[in-house]
């Protein structure tokens, strides 16, 4: 491959790659403007940000608990029966 050849091919390159820059900046700011216009017309209609929070799921399952007792005389000694 010659150097001619070789700086054709680069020159090419550089040029459809500063193409599809522009071309890639031009679609990113149009959609940009749209994106804000549209969201003050929703804004408008629906008020601003709104969240939406997920569902929570609780769950009581009855069970049994045991608790011992220990009766006590009026002196504060534990009694047995």
């Amino acid at each position: 491959m010659s150097a001619q050849r070789l700086f054709a091919v680069l020159f090419i390159y550089g040029c459809t790659a500063m193409a599809w820059a522009f071309l890639g900046g031009s679609v990113v700011q149009r959609s940009g403007e749209a994106d804000q216009g549209l969201a003050r017309q929703v804004a408008q209609l629906w008020g601003g940000h709104h969240e939406q929070f997920p569902p929570e799921v609780w769950v009581e399952r009855p069970g049994e608990e045991i608790e011992t007792v220990q009766e006590k005389d009026d002196e504060g000694n534990v009694t047995k029966g």
